[in-house]
């Protein structure tokens, strides 16, 4: 029947779509206390493949700085008064013992036993999101690098606008660590004949060999204008 071959080539498309996203897939049973994991889950939390699995299971791979917030985010999401949504990263203990970064999302629903609203049904994901943490720690450490320096360090997109401005920068600017930088371009930063010769000559250079080296005048936000040496990296 055609209903029953699209059924069938639905259900191949998502069992293939979910082994491309590389997400960890379990159903937890709470009338029978049953607890289904995929291959991936099981990859991810390192569960043998004949290893029955409990909520237990999964806390107790949590190392103890993680473990308390779990555990109520899980009663939260448990509990009948609640919209028994799950939704949080934390770290957990691979299977070589290394700690690795989870995001965990799940959706409990409820029913009725005896007359008592209870959970019945969860589902939910787990995907692996260790190496978007540790880029997240290296643009923090680099951050703190440029926020550190007394350079002025600022990224610009190809409008000119600025996207990005350190503390130094800021402050020589006069723009509040907070302002946002919407309203401002180099456009701002420089004297009309030396922004003439940026945009004509430095920013063609730089692209073409990766790197423009000057020494060049910036108005400072007072006026003032100030000669600084200059690198543009594209």
């Amino acid at each position: 029947m055609v209903a029953e071959s699209e059924l069938v080539l639905t259900q191949r498309c998502m069992t293939e779509a979910i082994r491309a996203s590389q997400f960890g897939i379990f159903e937890h049973d709470h009338i029978e206390d049953t607890i289904y994991c995929s291959s991936r889950e099981r990859d991810i939390f390192g569960f043998e493949a004949d290893e029955l699995i409990s909520v237990s299971s999964f806390v107790n791979k949590i190392p103890p700085k993680d473990r308390a917030a779990v555990e109520v985010a899980i009663k939260r999401a448990h509990d009948p008064a609640g919209d028994g949504y799950y939704n949080l990263s934390h770290r957990h203990i691979a299977k070589d013992g290394q700690e690795r970064w989870v995001l965990a999302r799940s959706t409990t629903t409820f029913g009725f036993v005896n007359g008592v609203k209870v959970p019945i049904r969860t589902v939910g994901v787990h995907l692996d999101i260790t190496e978007r943490k540790e880029r997240e720690a290296q643009l923090e450490r680099l951050a703190a690098i440029l926020n550190a320096t007394t350079d002025f360090v600022a990224i610009a997109n190809k409008e000119r606008q600025l996207v990005y401005i350190n503390v130094a920068g800021r402050r020589f600017l006069g723009i509040d660590p907070d302002e946002s930088l919407s309203d401002y371009c180099i456009d701002d930063v420089h004297p009309a004949e030396t922004l003439t010769h940026l945009v004509e000559v430095a920013l063609p250079t730089a692209i073409k060999e990766r790197v423009w080296k000057s020494e060049v005048p910036f108005t400072r936000h007072d006026g003032e204008v100030v000669h600084m040496s200059q690198v543009i990296v594209p």
